[in-house]
């Protein structure tokens, strides 16, 4: 059956997903916790216009991939998004469909082509160990975005020169896969095991220290984690974050300033911590509001101060993929007791930080790289001025500590500043900074 002619101009929509009738039962550091739907693609197409794989690939009456796609070319003007669903599998034009529109204005099924290929397309015959790599930059490289193409091509040449050096099985190339999959699978809205591997690789420090350089005189940066939510209410001075009545009571009192002592009014102050048997409120199954987490603002004096716990020592997540692979490293998966802070207000730069309580027996081997020597901090007890003073007890812990923001104009300087040194030692002089990102120009 023919495709059904398109006009030029038709709006292109993907196929809708859908949901399947049973959730997923997904493992967490908490047996029992229930994720929410898995999708999927329908078993049978919304149309029975399709081209099959044997003609598109050689063994129809078209003869190549581009007499395939050039004998349907007349049918529609539509540009259409590219990528199909995933149960075409093989190459992403191994199979086209036409679907209908979703839009409910139009009464009248509209039809699109569900991927299109490029005209200047290069023709990839021959493909040996030797070649692929520089065949695949090219054909990647036929995007309008600079950015893009520029990290494409260093992630494909990188990835390629692993598997040349390592001499890649075809059996640890698919463990690996597997591993991501697995990844995938028990993640959800409250657990990101992804950031969990980015963690225990050093890539989200890393990151972080590329994109959020501090002078030595600011507070430096640590890692987010995977536990941090946006439904934490928001506190007044004072007040007590945590509903735990096991864990030590801990009184926190701090100040925010810019790198001449100014205070900072007004910076948005997201913390958040363990309970006292080392879990995040996320992790316990039938969490129905957050706790030992909230947002402070910072008032005229640059100051916040609450009520929290002594933070304890406790494992990442490790009944999943990362876990299982820590276990193979022969790593343990402890971080070191601490306390999450994230300051925001518009004109300073991002900051996600922690501190961390000096002593832990895992000060200096977190697992996922967090800890630095600015941000281990010592507490102290709360004597009876203090207690009057912010109406605790006596005898609690104590924690004082300022914060030191930085603008986004010097961070921005500073961070094209390491991007045009970091580069040129790597002889990568011909480049142009976008959006505060390196661009190369490349032949």
């Amino acid at each position: 059956m023919d495709p059904p002619d398109i006009p030029a101009g038709t709006e292109c929509r993907r196929r809708p997903l859908t949901q399947s009738a049973r959730p997923s039962q997904v493992p967490s550091q908490d047996p029992g916790v229930t994720l929410g739907p898995r999708l999927h693609y329908p078993s049978k197409p919304s149309t029975n216009f399709r081209v099959s794989r044997d003609r598109l690939w050689g063994r129809g009456s078209a003869s190549t991939p581009q007499n395939a796609l050039s004998s349907m070319k007349s049918e529609t003007q539509t540009e259409c998004r590219r990528g199909l669903s995933p149960r075409c599998g093989g190459f992403a034009a191994a199979r086209l469909r036409y679907y209908p529109s979703t839009d409910t204005r139009n009464s009248n099924h509209l039809y699109c082509m569900q991927a299109t290929m490029a005209q200047n397309t290069p023709e990839l015959l021959d493909l040996t160990i030797d070649n692929i790599t520089p065949n695949t930059v090219r054909i990647n490289s036929q995007s309008d975005n600079a950015r893009l193409k520029y990290l494409m091509e260093r992630l494909v040449t990188h990835l390629h020169d692993f598997a040349r050096e390592t001499r890649l099985s075809t059996d640890e190339w698919m463990a690996a896969l597997n591993f991501l999959v697995g990844c995938g699978q028990i993640s959800s809205d409250v657990r990101h095991e992804f950031i969990l591997l980015s963690d225990i690789l050093g890539l989200s420090l890393l990151v972080d220290s590329i994109n959020h350089p501090k002078p030595s005189d600011s507070t430096e940066g640590s890692v987010l984690g995977p536990f941090h939510t946006h439904d934490a209410p928001t506190l007044e001075n004072g007040a007590n974050m945590s509903g735990d009545p096991e864990g030590e009571p801990l009184l926190v009192v701090c100040t925010i300033k810019d790198r001449q002592g100014n205070p900072i009014s007004g910076v948005k102050i997201d913390i958040w911590e363990t309970d006292s048997s080392g879990h995040y409120d996320v992790q316990h199954e039938g969490r129905t509001e957050a706790s030992e987490r909230c947002v402070m603002i910072s008032d005229e004096e640059g100051r916040f101060f609450f009520q929290g716990i002594k933070p304890v020592s406790y494992p990442i997540p490790h009944d999943g993929p990362v876990g299982k692979l820590l276990s193979l490293l022969g790593r343990h998966c402890w971080r070191p007791a601490h306390l999450h802070f994230m300051f925001q207000k518009e004109g300073w730069d991002h900051l996600i930080t922690a501190l961390y309580i000096r002593g832990d027996p895992y000060e200096k081997s977190d697992a996922v790289f967090g800890v630095k020597k600015s941000l281990v901090v010592d507490l102290d007890k709360v004597d009876k001025a203090t207690a009057e003073e912010y109406n605790v007890k006596e005898g609690g812990w104590l924690l004082k500590q300022d914060f030191v923001l930085v603008s986004e104009k010097e961070t921005q300087e500073l961070r094209d500043q390491n991007a045009i040194e970091a580069l040129g030692k790597l002889g990568l002089t011909h480049l142009k900074l976008v959006d505060h990102l390196p661009v190369p120009e490349l032949d």
